[in-house]
């Protein structure tokens, strides 16, 4: 359950450290381990098929319980950071598995691809 000053952290290139209440987003306590920014601007949980270049990953968040986050000098909070470009790989990848889209190139010679199979 969320409490009203429950906080996330997003740790942007573009305007650096930026703190929002969950109660003005669409997550809910705990958070979720990947969230996105939407085209709409909405902070959501990430889907399989989002965007992996929006995502970000959660890398901590408060193990304060409900009922000590209820204490009005405690404030629980989560913070993230964009996917680097192995994790953004890798989520691709995952994503495109379970999918079942994964493609498969294979190279015998200098000239190029010889063969291609999707799965």
């Amino acid at each position: 359950m969320t409490h009203d000053d429950d906080m996330i952290r997003l740790h942007t290139s573009t305007f650096g450290v930026v703190d929002f209440p969950m109660k003005n987003t669409y997550l809910e306590w705990p958070p979720p381990e990947y969230i996105i920014i939407d085209e709409h601007g909405w902070i959501r949980e990430a889907e399989e098929d989002d965007e992996v270049t929006f995502i970000l990953k959660r890398n901590t968040m408060s193990q304060l319980t409900y009922e000590q986050a209820d204490h009005p000098n405690l404030t629980r909070g989560a913070s993230y950071n964009y996917l680097t470009a192995r994790e953004r790989e890798e989520r691709r990848h995952a994503c495109s598995v379970s999918a079942g889209k994964e493609t498969y190139t294979s190279v015998t010679s200098s000239d190029g691809p010889t063969s291609s199979v999707s799965g």
